[in-house]
């Protein structure tokens, strides 16, 4: 179904609407997600305005149903006049068919509306300079299961599952090149991510992969587990028009500064386990009206009690000027350190300001394993020798290889599912002890 609007104008204002849903809607403007409800719920009427183009733009409605039954309800609004509208079924009760379709999607409808704007014009001047008044925001969407947006290496929002709308981050936006960058992590199963930049009031870039909830990106990959599974950065140029005046106001204040993980203390540090990769993030929020570049140091001291005045090395392969700093697992020995990250105002070195994070490095179990492979059980002959070789095929995750030199070996011996482990006043009896009446005594058959 295609409707035209006769007349564009500059200040139409256009809307969709998602309601009477079973079991999923969605709606796309101009290829561009837009929105997601679920069962029951009503979207009210979402300014889509940024999406739409100066001449045809193409509005699709989608509906999912798992099981029946199934509904749908989808409205478009120009200014306050309603221009499309499109209802079946009652949502969680009556069916739009009685045709079973269950796991499908039971409506896709694409309607061609003519938006094209007619231009003001004005006998004001314009200025060659751009981006005096330019507006920049970013949107998180179709997540599943993290997503991250930073500016500029700026950490500015995380999501998770929800959508985050549109976020400003024009304080964020440097005289030049910008940096957009946008990730994804995945605990485990399929994943999803949706990203988009405006300006003003313009979609600029947009990146979606799969549809929560019903397929995952990259065709529904599932071996992707504990990682991140999309990171990109967007560079866009920006040229800011100067004001010409005769005094020029220099509002600037020193950073702030959180850390994340937050709340750590020398004496309740945050614990990692050697054998883990780590991250310390941060916000950081900027008040300068010169410029918000910012330079960024991360330096770790060593804690010994209740010093930790000595600076350690960091690795050069440890990129310690973005606002986050990564640790790969093995990196640090234990004990306690602190974490400290200092900002400085690029155009006033007097602006700095630092924050503070102590973390516990600490061990992991190790896995010993008494034959290759680490099995559970072994079958052996009565004839048969039987080697344990635990100072071979142990694993200690705190370390690249095993050195069995560093442990001590105790073995205790028991006929499964007929004794206990041998022991004297509370404390267990070893094989070779004397006390031990071993359970590798010269027998026929045994289950040890």
């Amino acid at each position: 179904m295609a409707i035209e609007e006769i007349s564009g104008c500059v200040n139409n204002r256009y809307f969709i609407r998602i309601f009477n849903v079973d079991d999923y809607s969605y709606a796309f403007v101009n290829q561009h997600y837009v929105a997601r409800q679920s069962l029951r719920t009503d979207s009210g009427f979402i300014d889509v305005t940024a999406y739409i183009h100066d001449g045809i733009s193409n509005f699709t409605f989608l509906a999912y149903n798992v099981f029946n039954p199934y509904s749908w309800g989808f409205q478009i609004m120009n200014n306050n006049s309603t221009i499309f509208a499109d209802t079946a079924g009652i949502a969680g009760s009556v069916s739009a068919s009685r045709r079973l379709r269950p796991n499908q999607f039971v409506y896709n409808r694409m309607i061609s509306v003519n938006t094209a704007k007619y231009s003001i014009v004005s006998t004001t001047p314009t200025t060659s300079c751009t981006g005096k008044n330019d507006k920049y925001s970013i949107r998180l969407y179709n997540i599943d299961d993290t997503s991250y947006g930073y500016v500029n290496q700026q950490l500015i929002i995380s999501q998770s599952y929800t959508d985050s709308g549109f976020v400003d981050v024009t304080p964020y936006v440097q005289n030049d090149s910008n940096k957009f960058t946008f990730l994804t992590y995945n605990i485990a199963a399929t994943y999803n991510w949706g990203f988009q930049i405006m300006e003003n009031n313009d979609i600029i870039f947009d990146d979606i992969g799969g549809l929560v909830p019903i397929y995952g990106a990259d065709s529904g990959n599932t071996s992707r587990s504990n990682q991140f599974v999309y990171n990109k950065t967007i560079f866009i140029n920006v040229t800011k028009c100067e004001n010409m005046t005769s005094a020029s106001s220099t509002n600037c204040f020193v950073p702030k500064i959180i850390l994340i993980p937050a709340t750590s203390t020398l004496s309740s540090p945050i614990q990692f386990q050697r054998s883990q990769d780590f991250f310390i993030s941060s916000y950081i929020q900027l008040m300068c009206n010169i410029s918000l570049a910012t330079i960024m140091k991360w330096t770790i001291n060593n804690c010994i009690q209740t010093n930790c005045s000595s600076q350690i090395q960091i690795a050069p392969s440890i990129n310690t000027t973005f606002n986050e700093l990564y640790i790969p697992a093995r990196t640090l020995p234990y004990g306690t350190y602190e974490f400290i990250l200092n900002v400085t105002i690029a155009a006033s070195s007097a602006l700095t300001s630092s924050a503070s994070a102590f973390v516990a490095i600490v061990s992991s179990n190790i896995a010993a394993n008494l034959v290759q492979f680490g099995t559970s059980m072994i079958t052996s002959g009565h004839q048969q020798n039987l080697t344990l070789d635990p100072g071979s095929y142990s694993v200690d995750p705190n370390e690249l290889i095993f050195n069995r030199s560093k442990w001590t070996y105790d073995y205790y011996c028991r006929v499964y599912g007929v004794q206990s482990f041998p022991s004297m006043n509370g404390s267990l009896l070893t094989i070779d002890d004397p006390m031990n009446p071993s359970c590798t005594s010269n027998q026929s058959e045994h289950d040890i």
